[in-house]
């Protein structure tokens, strides 16, 4: 039992190998197949920028998607892409899900060294998800590095740390944008009650999230806040003039002297 146990991790590596190995071949056979009738330059060129190499593209010459435009065999290969990424998402979520009272720990107070006067006339700008995806342009790629910081953002930015910048009495603005019908596919994954305060606050006409205040400045400056995670536990948090670098220790956040 123990070396069925062993083997069937090792022949699941095997089948992957064999499977990335058969799909660099195709790919090889395909493009000296597209070189007998074109340069090499045009076979690997990408006119209609659907981000399809022409030697891959149905319709060279007009934009698509890979599900209508793309030959069989690159269709394949996203799709080993997209389940491989929506694996390892999951098993990133499930290995983070608590991560978000982690972040309670220092998301409260971030602008509360500035003083009273330097929020006059202002409103804050925080940087938020990103909303790129390969589907929304229609190529094949890897997104579980934006996937992954976007969750971690999630849950920094969560729907108490937004409604707690309400303290300073500004207009609150996120830097995502999104068009309406794509809100609801954006953040159907995230934590319903983040998702349903994000789409209350949702501005059509600017396609952002902006969570207005009852001072109508005129010519309003930003505060903008940026969040860099360099991994779930070693954050930089800047604003205005300030940068502060943090690392948790399994218990509680500390600050780092920067260089």
């Amino acid at each position: 039992m123990n070396k069925l146990l062993f083997l069937l991790p090792f022949i699941g590596i095997c089948f992957q190998a064999q499977t990335t190995d058969q799909q660099a071949l195709d790919e090889q056979m395909l493009l000296e197949k597209c070189k007998k009738q074109y340069t090499e330059d045009q076979c690997l060129s990408d006119a209609d920028d659907d981000k399809i190499p022409f030697y891959w593209d149905k319709n060279p010459d007009k934009a698509g998607t890979v599900a209508t435009d793309a030959i069989e065999p690159f269709k394949k290969k996203c799709e080993n892409i997209y389940q491989q990424d929506k694996t390892d998402l999951e098993n990133f979520k499930l290995k983070y899900k608590d991560i978000g009272k982690v972040y309670d720990q220092i998301n409260k107070n971030i602008l509360d060294d500035l003083p009273k006067e330097s929020f006059t006339d202002t409103f804050i700008f925080v940087y938020f998800m990103d909303n790129y995806s390969c589907s929304l342009v229609g190529s094949c790629c890897s997104t579980l590095a934006t996937d992954e910081h976007n969750y971690l953002i999630s849950k920094f930015w969560n729907k108490s740390a937004l409604e707690n910048l309400n303290k300073y009495k500004r207009t609150i603005t996120l830097s995502t944008r999104l068009e309406k019908d794509k809100m609801n596919e954006f953040l159907k994954s995230y934590d319903p009650e983040l998702k349903s305060f994000l789409t209350k606050n949702y501005n059509p006409k600017y396609n952002i999230v902006k969570i207005q205040s009852k001072n109508k400045d005129e010519n309003p400056r930003p505060i903008a806040i940026q969040l860099t995670i360099f991994n779930p536990y070693k954050l930089q948090i800047t604003y205005l003039n300030t940068t502060k670098k943090y690392e948790y220790d399994g218990q509680k956040w500390n600050l780092l002297n920067n260089p």
